[in-house]
């Protein structure tokens, strides 16, 4: 298993084309890499400092898996 983290859509679009099993991300680019690579499976990262309550971070976390993550942490 392979995994290498993408910070766009052509990093994205690069380890798709190399047979990449898994990409980490930024919560940020979600869209345009799920676009770029949607076989890979996703885990996003997303950041404390980014949210301000609890429900704020589930929140969070609900919409990035919604775009097409498959993890978060």
């Amino acid at each position: 298993m392979t995994q290498v983290t993408a910070f766009d859509a052509d990093e994205a679009a690069a380890a798709a084309e190399a047979d990449i099993d898994t990409l980490t991300i930024d919560t940020g680019a979600i869209a345009e890499i799920c676009t770029a690579a949607p076989h890979i499976f996703i885990t996003a990262a997303q950041y404390m400092r980014q949210y301000v309550t609890e429900d704020e971070a589930l929140g969070g976390a609900i919409e990035t898996m919604a775009k097409g993550a498959g993890a978060i942490y």
